[in-house]
């Protein structure tokens, strides 16, 4: 194409050269060259942009002082967007009225509604909510400060925030500080100062003066920079924290691009903010608000009433009209007194298409105390109408055929397999209003016969569920079993009965099983603890509790599992959340950092030291659900906690021992947590 070029402009150099001298060369010059430009083909792309914008200049500078005007302007390289910014922006200290943050080309403006106070320093916390326009590349962890007085404070705290029960990274919470101690402040006053954590569960609160501060974190859902509901996911701190700087000397790599090579390491004096590293474990209270959500009646012999939080005792229930009765129904409810049944046993109400059901409970007043409270609940039974014709008389013809007996069902919930040293369970349709013990017949196989056992005895599995029982049958591996439950052994209050029923299982054989001994250290002494075995999901497999600094997991199926330890500090058997009326933190929680693997028919012995991993780096990725938003272009990590490659579980043979590390991972700073 070039070549082409210089040959048309030397023929017209020819035909014009007796022309017009300085004229028809500079036309010459400008056809070549708007000719050798035109060339056809793709242009070369250059590598793809991926550095973030940066701040050329601001309006007042960073860390000015005697700041008087109502608005901030910072200027960067590249056009910039601002996401989010009435949630990712937050700015310290807070004032009546939100500033209003906007982008426009290349600048970031901030306006203040209020008057600034005086004598303050302002920290503008913009987390990632600065990103290029092009790419989206995010400019991580910028913040920004002046002061409006003589005097710019300096000092920060840092550190994490945690999910109390599942070690869960708590993303884009708000992180904040009082200088007034009381508990109220917390309840009744805005944050000081504030910041926002990023998606690792990291803040940073900067613009701090000297000083003692209380430290709290919170989900503010309304928005108010407050506590100000239950249902908000709160933490807090118990020890007052005293921010301070010192020196710390690093260590930088210089590294030459043209030669590619490391050039020089650099040791640099560089300020050092403590406390950085704070841990706050976050929690939802137990104290909630309680209400009735929802109610139905399901059939004419039951009410279903859902409560709209869980309670830590059961509503009262009486019928309007006739109060003094207490045996019209028979309750079954959920663990948490939030799901509740309500069978009807007397035909007279059962009978009744109107009921009005007076419920008692206890709700939260104003101050967060326990009041009782009544409400009257109406249920209606929609019954089939009448029809006509139904009225009137039908021939009946004599070879009618009479409807089917009906049955009460029952179900077998231990399945065909019975897992070594449980029980038979079965669950009946409706409440029982008997229970014939001498109907119920315990067999075993011998070759092809079954012979009689013992004589079994039913007994409700627990009081939450009146229609599930249970059997206990004897602890032998590999024995093959059914229970006969006789027709008419049992009878619903809804006036059914069973039919035959023969509930058949067989144990597990003692090779099907493995065990797994874990050696526990770093535990407080003397105080309770209990060890779950989890599959994915954090789904509970099983639970033991610990004796001795040792937990053992007999008769355990093979497979991949992992493991969480609760600190059980009131010893009731279960995990306990936290209450800041109370001022209680919530039990503490720790996970083994690796995956164990169970093999068929083997012995497994684990040490695990509960202070050997940093709590940040202590749940397994597997299963982490909080996990750190990936960047433009990145891809997720493919997840690989096994501590063993192996996939196979199943092996014949004879038990053997297999012995595995602490558990102990490198690379991670303690956080200081209560």
């Amino acid at each position: 194409m070039m070549v082409t070029g210089v040959l048309i402009v030397d023929v017209m150099f020819r035909e014009w050269k007796y022309r017009d001298g300085v004229i028809g060369l500079a036309v010459i010059v400008l056809a070549a060259v708007g000719m050798s430009c035109a060339r056809i083909g793709t242009p070369s792309g250059g590598r793809r942009d991926e550095m973030p914008p940066q701040m050329t200049k601001a309006h007042p500078e960073p860390n000015s002082r005697n700041f008087a005007g109502h608005r901030v302007v910072l200027d960067f390289d590249e056009f910039v967007n601002v996401k989010d910014a009435m949630t990712n922006v937050v700015i310290s200290p807070p004032g009546e009225t939100t500033p209003r943050v906007t982008s426009q080309g290349r600048h970031v403006y901030v306006n203040f509604q209020d008057t600034l106070l005086s004598n303050t320093t302002y920290t503008i916390d913009f987390g990632s909510a600065i990103e290029d326009n092009n790419e989206g590349n995010v400019l991580e962890n910028f913040s920004y400060t002046f002061s409006t007085g003589d005097d710019l404070d300096t000092l920060r705290i840092a550190g994490m925030v945690l999910s109390s029960d599942g070690l869960e990274p708590m993303q884009r919470k708000l992180v904040g500080v009082h200088r007034n101690h009381a508990d109220s402040a917390f309840i009744k006053m805005r944050f000081d100062r504030m910041a926002r954590t990023d998606d690792r569960g990291r803040f940073s609160i900067e613009g701090l003066s000297p000083g003692e501060y209380r430290v709290f974190a919170i989900d503010d859902a309304d928005g108010n920079l407050r506590y100000s509901s239950p249902e908000e996911e709160i933490a807090f701190y118990e020890v007052l924290v005293t921010p301070s700087v010192t020196e710390t000397e690093t260590i930088d790599s210089i590294y030459n691009l043209r030669s590619e090579r490391l050039d020089t390491i650099v040791k640099r004096v560089r300020p050092l903010y403590l406390p950085n590293d704070l841990l706050l474990r976050s929690f939802v209270t137990d104290r909630k608000q309680q209400y009735i959500a929802s109610y139905t009646r399901v059939d004419s012999t039951r009410l279903d009433i859902r409560m709209g939080a869980a309670g830590k005792t059961m509503p009262k229930f009486s019928l309007v009209g006739a109060p003094e009765l207490d045996d019209w129904y028979v309750c079954e409810h959920s663990a948490t007194n939030d799901t509740i049944s309500l069978w009807l046993t007397r035909p007279s109400i059962i009978r009744s298409d109107t009921l009005r059901v007076s419920v008692s409970y206890e709700k939260l007043d104003s101050l967060s105390n326990y009041v009782s409270m009544t409400d009257t609940l109406r249920f209606l039974t929609d019954r089939p109408r009448v029809r006509k014709n139904d009225n009137k008389k039908k021939k009946v013809e004599v070879d009618t055929v009479p409807p089917p007996t009906v049955f009460m069902m029952v179900s077998n919930l231990s399945g065909s397999i019975l897992d070594y040293g449980k029980p038979i369970v079965f669950e009946t349709q409706v409440p029982l209003a008997r229970l014939d013990t001498a109907g119920f017949h315990l067999e075993e196989r011998r070759d092809s016969l079954w012979v009689p056992m013992s004589p079994p005895l039913p007994e409700l599995v627990d009081t939450l569920n009146p229609r599930r029982y249970k059997v206990d049958v004897p602890a032998v591996y590999g024995k093959e079993m059914r229970l006969v439950i006789d027709s008419v052994a049992l009878s619903g209050i809804n006036g059914l009965h069973n039919n035959r029923q023969e509930l058949q299982v067989k144990v597990r054989t003692r090779d099907e099983y493995s065990s797994l001994k874990v050696n526990l250290s770093g535990m407080p002494a003397g105080v309770p603890a209990f060890v779950e075995l989890l599959q994915s999901a954090d789904v509970i497999s099983r639970r033991v509790t610990v004796k001795d600094g040792v937990a053992i997991f007999e008769n355990l199926l093979p497979g991949k599992y992992y493991m969480r330890l609760y600190l059980d500090y009131n010893g009731n058997g279960r995990y306990d959340t936290g209450d800041y009326h109370l001022q209680r933190q919530p039990e503490q929680v720790f996970y083994y950092p690796k995956q164990v693997t169970i093999k068929q028919n083997w012995e497994k012995e684990e040490s695990w030291n509960i202070l050997a991993t940093a709590m940040d780096q202590q749940k397994p990725r597997a299963l982490l659900k909080n996990r750190p938003t990936l960047k433009r272009g990145e891809k997720e990590q493919p997840v690989n906690d096994d501590e063993e490659e192996e996939e196979n579980f199943y092996s014949s043979g004879s038990r053997g021992m297999s012995t595995s590390g602490n558990g102990m991972s490198g690379g991670s700073s303690r956080l200081r947590g209560l």
